[in-house]
């Protein structure tokens, strides 16, 4: 504040920070990527969970895999994929163990990855010294034409 009666004072505006202005539009864009990203990983994600479950089916319903180690079957996945490129193609392998009232083994179920699509190469069991693979069922053909 100025004492003297007839002078004034004046004050002069301090130019805003640039900094603070990039750094909050830099904060937004990393907030919009992060969303982002968690909304990749969630779709990515629910390929893998819906593969796993048709895996894990496939186990529990084979008949060579009960006549090995009896019913109930038990699944326990493994929670670390494997990851490799091989000849430019991407593969990942999930296993875990599987178990019954007669035994336990191990299994593997080998995927072709293109993109976030994962395509069911092989599923193999291994239990009492024996390789058993896993295949799909066939569809069964009734012999109806849908006209298509």
């Amino acid at each position: 504040m100025n004492d003297l009666p007839h002078q004034t004072e004046i004050q002069t505006k301090k130019p805003r920070n640039k900094l603070l202005i990039f750094g909050s539009v830099g904060c937004l864009l990393m907030v919009l990527l992060c969303f982002g990203g968690i909304g990749g990983m969630f779709y990515l994600g629910q390929d893998i969970a819906q593969e796993m479950m048709a895996v894990e089916s496939s186990l529990l319903t084979s008949p060579e895999l009960e006549a090995e180690i009896g019913s109930p079957v038990t699944v326990k996945p493994s929670l670390t994929p494997s990851v490799e490129i091989v000849d430019g193609v991407n593969y990942s392998t999930l296993s875990g163990t599987v178990s019954g009232p007669q035994g336990e083994g191990t299994y593997q179920a080998r995927f072709i990855v293109e993109g976030v699509q994962y395509e069911l190469q092989s599923l193999t069991v291994e239990v009492n010294d024996k390789q058993i693979e896993i295949s799909d069922q066939e569809e069964l053909d009734l012999g109806i034409d849908l006209g298509e």
